[in-house]
């Protein structure tokens, strides 16, 4: 029998599960969900996160 995971309302194989954006699978930490995706945390705040007017970090 294989391992099978829920998130965001589906099943997965965990290696098919992984971030929309890098393609990393997720390990301990989790993810982040935008629009019914999975994202790892540093590609999440890298795109989503709000930005500083002056220099552009979130």
């Amino acid at each position: 029998m294989q391992n099978i995971l829920t998130a965001l309302d589906q099943t997965w194989h965990p290696e098919h599960f992984f971030c929309t954006h890098c393609g990393d699978l997720f390990g301990q930490e989790g993810f982040l969900e935008k629009d019914g995706k999975p994202y790892c945390y540093k590609d999440f705040y890298h795109l989503f996160a709000p930005k500083c007017s002056g220099c552009g970090d979130s």
